[in-house]
């Protein structure tokens, strides 16, 4: 039996009923796209990009791990990775209405994929909680530290680097080292490179733009960075969709804080 079938075969059963807000069949029908794409991930208009990233590699690398992580989280509000028990807090996330808040029209995450990515970013908060309901900021950051420690707890990869951080940015240099058809990179960027990188109009508020100048948002490398004429090509996954285009050095630099490297088995 494959590790599709496998996947397959898991989602058959009916979970018992457990404290989400969350009917099973949209959770087992996304899960099985899922399965078929991992690229599908969506974390809409959740600020969830740094676990959006982390599970855009699981499911590549243990689709089954991540189906029997969504079965024990849906039936009892507590899942593992590997050795890291995943558990949201009470009156957070794991209480919200989540039928409620999407026929309102207040979100539009699939329901695992709030489930999922949610329930693990609201674990590790210690003072915040993550609602949900797309209203998050703080509460939704990720750290390079926790994205490492994520991946490091899959037993996925050989070894997992952290070579980034919130605060100082890094070097064109930096960035083409680094080889996805080996590894599996997660960059840290500010969001706005995103928007540049396809031409999209810059942010044209106050606070957008000063918003826009901080580390604030996780993405996949999905293809080696290159250099040509004073442009820089980038495929960048976000947003269940791939960014493939060019920046000027000078934007890229001024956008560019690092990444988290996941060397992964030969």
């Amino acid at each position: 039996m494959n590790v599709r079938t496998e996947c397959l075969s898991l989602l058959e059963r009916t979970p018992e009923p457990g404290p989400w807000h969350l009917e099973w069949s949209p959770v087992r029908e996304r899960l099985t796209a899922l399965i078929e794409d991992p690229w599908g991930l969506d974390q809409a208009e959740q600020n969830l990009c740094g676990p959006a990233a982390f599970f855009a590699f699981w499911l590549r690398r243990e689709p089954r791990a991540v189906v029997e992580y969504a079965l024990s989280l849906y039936e009892t509000g507590a899942a593992a990775i590997g050795g890291l028990q995943v558990e949201p807090k009470r009156n957070s996330l794991i209480d919200v209405d989540y039928e409620a808040l999407r026929a309102k029209g207040k979100i539009r995450i699939p329901a695992a994929d709030w489930m999922m990515l949610g329930a693990l970013r609201d674990s590790e908060n210690v003072l915040a909680t993550f609602d949900g309901d797309g209203s998050d900021t703080v509460a939704g950051v990720t750290k390079p530290s926790e994205l490492q420690r994520w991946l490091d707890a899959t037993g996925c990869y050989i070894a997992v680097q952290e070579q980034a951080n919130l605060v100082f940015t890094r070097s064109l240099d930096h960035a083409l080292t680094l080889e996805p058809e080996r590894d599996d990179i997660a960059l840290l960027i500010s969001a706005r490179l995103l928007d540049l990188l396809i031409g999209a109009a810059p942010p044209d508020s106050l606070f957008e733009r000063l918003r826009a100048g901080f580390a604030n948002h996780w993405v996949v490398l999905t293809e080696p960075a290159t250099l040509e004429g004073g442009k820089v090509s980038l495929a960048l996954w976000s947003f269940a969709r791939i960014y493939r285009g060019q920046v000027s050095v000078e934007v890229f630099e001024r956008d560019y804080y690092g990444a988290v490297i996941a060397q992964r088995q030969p």
